[in-house]
């Protein structure tokens, strides 16, 4: 029981002081060659103590209807997913 409590206080000491920052995702998604998104801000970060949640939003375009008599249509951008991402370590997994 002892063994395992201090595997646990070292794992946790560890995450503590390698835990990863926002410039960090950013040259993680450079280096891998991924896209950093598509909409407006492109990466979103949050960070905890012991780990972040690093989120990418990928949007598109769409046309909604404007109101106006003609029925014209204004282009906006419509997110269509979100890649999160799990920071612990000093490494990142995609959740």
């Amino acid at each position: 029981m002892k063994s395992i409590s201090l595997i646990l206080l070292l794992a946790f000491i560890a995450a503590l002081l390698t835990v990863p920052g926002h410039e960090q995702f950013n040259r993680y998604l450079n280096k891998k060659g991924k896209n950093v998104g598509t909409c407006l801000g492109g990466t979103r970060h949050q960070s905890y103590k012991v780990f972040t949640l690093d989120y990418v939003d990928y949007c598109g375009a769409a046309a909604i209807n404007s109101g106006n008599p003609d029925n014209s249509a204004i282009g906006i951008q419509k997110k269509l997913k979100t890649d999160k991402y799990l920071g612990i370590f000093g490494m990142f997994w995609k959740l």
